[in-house]
């Protein structure tokens, strides 16, 4: 059996290096641990982020680009420039008017000139058939009517009538330079589209070299009558009046 070692064995020598050993480690602070160092660290961190500005971020914006401004729309163009007002209807005697017009327009408009003035009467030409009133077929025709106006205190308005197409047939023009008329009229329907009277209102202007007035025929008929401001001619009469002082 072994015996137990007697603690008294130890001299005081031994004794010695050991309480110096322990008064050293009281003067000096322990070495901290990886573990400590690292949490240091830490809280060193956090307290500078807390202490500093918070930094400002600038995003870059792509500049916005405004809208594009609203596109004018011109609109029809004019068989002539509107710079004047529409003379007054040629009736002195022995005066001739002519006055164009698809379908039944010219003799409609001519027929309500010879109520609203008085001391006219109508003449048929173009596609109005004959047998129904007075007709006008070459010069020497217009030369007899210019005759029997003046000795009768007449003027004559040669309704001219150009079919229902658009497109005019040329011999309904030719008549322009056989009678040399004192003035020349469109009978517009306002109810039609601007578009197809300018296609036959460009052509009579043509030939007649200008065009003085409008007879606007279809004026109770329709909410937008002045359509005829896009033909570029005056208006001479409407058939929304019976007087043309009216219009």
């Amino acid at each position: 059996m072994r015996g137990r070692s007697n603690v008294h064995d130890v001299t005081g020598s031994d004794i010695l290096p050991l309480l110096k050993d322990a008064d050293r480690g009281d003067t000096h602070e322990a070495t901290p641990t990886k573990a400590e160092q690292f949490d240091q660290a830490m809280e060193h961190l956090v307290g500078a982020a807390e202490q500093a500005p918070a930094a400002v971020v600038t995003v870059p914006v792509a500049p916005i680009e405004a809208e594009p401004a609203p596109v004018a729309v011109r609109p029809l163009a004019p068989v002539t420039q509107l710079k004047r007002r529409a003379p007054e209807l040629a009736r002195k005697p022995g005066d001739i008017v002519f006055v164009y017009g698809l379908r039944d327009d010219a003799r409609t408009a001519a027929e309500a000139l010879q109520v609203a003035y008085g001391s006219i009467e109508v003449v048929l030409a173009g596609t109005y058939r004959k047998g129904v009133g007075r007709h006008i077929e070459d010069r020497r025709e217009s030369y007899a009517a210019r005759a029997d106006g003046v000795r009768t205190s007449r003027s004559f308005i040669v309704a001219v009538g150009l079919g229902v197409s658009p497109a005019v047939p040329q011999h309904h023009l030719a008549a322009l330079n056989e009678f040399s008329p004192d003035q020349v009229w469109l009978a517009v329907d306002v109810t039609r589209k601007p578009e197809d009277t300018s296609a036959w209102a460009h052509a009579v202007a043509t030939a007649a070299d200008g065009i003085d007035a409008l007879a606007a025929v279809g004026v109770a008929e329709t909410i937008t009558p002045e359509t005829t401001d896009y033909i570029g001619i005056p208006v001479g009469w409407a058939d929304a009046s019976t007087t043309p002082e009216a219009v």
